[in-house]
């Protein structure tokens, strides 16, 4: 069977050898498409340029993530796969925006950007700040102790039957340097433009509006938030559920070295690359580029909503 044909076999739960072989194929549909002349963009700085410059990058974006998704899956590698999923589905639904919210979209994660960069440079503003000023105050201080214990030192070699002066300990002076990074010019380059952070959740929104006006959804995106905050919670940080995956219950608990629990590796391996091919689907085909390789995944792992699958794709 080729990826020309316009009717997939009936569904079956996907080998790791077709995985593989998918995603290669699709890695290499999109690599062909945005190497093309096609996809050669003389930069106008017109908000139509703009966006199609971004719609690329984003596209690129998450086929390199799929590529390394495909290899720590295949290497076995559970906690790798899960986090780099939860980084796939949020550079999956901020692709998705791009590409349907055109220039504007585009401007509300430049905003984000600037926020994120705001709130850095303020932060190593901060604390080069605070670790001048204590540096400068227990210096002054150890220096004020230390002479103040010479001289004690003295006194206590010169008069041995007297009792002795205290010496006290003096107090330590950091050692760790300012950070030295001014992000001032980073910042500047976005012009007038106003700093507001874009929460994953409004992205998701959007897209949810957004599906029925413009043809590319009817079900609401909130699963895929609802799974991007399950791997969040579950995967990227080190919550308590993630800690308790490692016990072991009984009489005596004990922990093991790999967590308990079902492996995630096929089902974020067939998430990344569903994911991936709706979205090369839309970017490659909307730009006239071929896309047999992204039909035919996205028909073969099209979700069911009606078995309750939501946008996990299908098996």
């Amino acid at each position: 069977m080729g990826f020309d044909d316009v009717n997939p076999p009936t569904r079956t739960d996907p080998s790791d050898e077709e995985l593989t072989e998918w995603t290669a194929a699709l890695l290499g549909e999109i690599d062909e498409a945005l190497s093309s002349d096609a996809w050669g963009i003389i930069d106008t700085g017109t908000d139509h340029c703009i966006h199609r410059l971004y719609d690329a990058a984003a596209l690129r974006h998450c086929a390199a993530l799929l590529a390394e998704i495909d290899a720590v899956a295949r290497a076995r590698h559970e906690l790798a796969t899960r986090v780099l999923i939860r980084t796939h589905i949020e550079a999956f639904l901020f692709a998705l925006y791009i590409h349907f919210g055109g220039a504007e979209a585009v401007t509300k994660i430049a905003q984000d950007t600037l926020a994120s960069l705001e709130a850095t440079h303020n932060d190593f503003v901060t604390w080069d700040q605070w670790l001048e000023k204590e540096q400068r105050r227990a210096t002054e201080a150890r220096d004020k102790i230390r002479r103040n214990n010479e001289v004690n030192a003295r006194w206590n070699a010169e008069h041995p039957d007297s009792s002795a002066r205290p010496i006290f300990d003096e107090p330590y002076v950091p050692q760790l340097s300012a950070t030295g990074v001014d992000l001032s010019g980073a910042i500047a380059s976005f012009g007038a433009l106003e700093a507001e952070s874009l929460p994953v959740r409004a992205v998701v929104d959007s897209l949810t509006r957004w599906g029925p006006e413009k043809g590319f959804g009817r079900e609401s995106f909130t699963p895929m938030y609802h799974i991007y905050r399950v791997l969040s919670g579950g995967s990227l940080h080190p919550t308590l559920n993630v800690l308790d995956a490692y016990f072991v219950p009984g009489g005596f608990v004990r922990t093991l070295p790999v967590q308990l629990g079902p492996s995630m590796l096929k089902d974020a391996r067939v998430t990344a690359l569903y994911g991936t091919a709706f979205l090369a689907g839309w970017v490659l085909g909307d730009a006239g580029s071929t896309t047999a390789v992204s039909t035919f995944l996205r028909t073969r792992l099209e979700p069911d909503p009606s078995g309750g699958r939501g946008w996990t794709p299908g098996t």
